[in-house]
């Protein structure tokens, strides 16, 4: 049986909406330069770095215990859209 939780912050990022929403449509793979206390990597698992519906897998330390989640990233077309993750 597989746990499924919820997890929300808010974080304050200085960096123009168009560097973020990037970095995490095609370019995920910077993310554990910013944070690699707390993110050690993540890795395409199907598809590629650009394309919608390609499924990473994140590798991150959570309270002290490294931990790994797979994601379907559906990006939206325009930047002001939320993305969602499932």
């Amino acid at each position: 049986m597989a746990l499924k939780y919820k997890l929300g912050t808010e974080v304050e990022i200085k960096s123009p909406p168009e560097k973020y929403y990037n970095i995490f449509k095609g370019q995920a793979f910077h993310v554990p330069n910013a944070a690699p206390d707390h993110i050690q990597g993540v890795d395409v698992h199907e598809g590629d770095w650009e394309t919608h519906g390609s499924v990473k897998i994140w590798k991150y330390t959570m309270e002290g215990k490294s931990e790994f989640s797979k994601r379907r990233l559906n990006m939206m077309t325009k930047i002001g859209q939320q993305p969602y993750w499932y």
